[in-house]
């Protein structure tokens, strides 16, 4: 369906659609923006993933291990686990505070879940495939 002809909001003039400026009086509307920005210094903050955690973030991380393995009985192991996939070595030294888990350390935990039942029915199709 063809566009209409729209007309100017600077002197009425009635365009065809396809002419983005007026022919009468020269005015270019401008694309409305949603986009809310404000003054400031751009810095880079560069790649987390290569950059050594700190003590107090794997604290952090270790205390909300710990809750969620409360909550859901596993004697530790899986609070073991989940630290040992996120820093790639054991928990040592650590304090055995709890923290309740906060939505980023949920997300991190439901990715675990997930990412092992996509492991047992790959190795489940492998087996019954042979």
């Amino acid at each position: 369906m063809p566009s209409l002809p729209r007309k100017c909001p600077a002197c009425s003039f009635v365009r065809p659609a396809t002419v983005h400026a007026c022919p009468s009086c020269g005015f270019k509307p401008e694309r409305q923006s949603f986009v809310e920005t404000i003054d400031g210094e751009l810095v880079e903050i560069g790649d987390t993933a290569s950059r050594e955690p700190s003590f107090a973030e794997r604290q952090r991380f270790w205390s909300m291990a710990l809750s969620l393995d409360d909550e859901r009985s596993k004697n530790g192991r899986l609070a073991k686990a989940l630290y040992k996939d996120r820093f790639r070595v054991w928990p040592r030294g650590l304090m055995d505070d709890r923290l309740r888990p906060d939505v980023v350390f949920r997300a991190f935990e439901c990715s675990r879940r997930i990412a092992y039942v996509k492991r047992r029915a790959k190795a489940e199709e492998a087996c019954h495939a042979t």
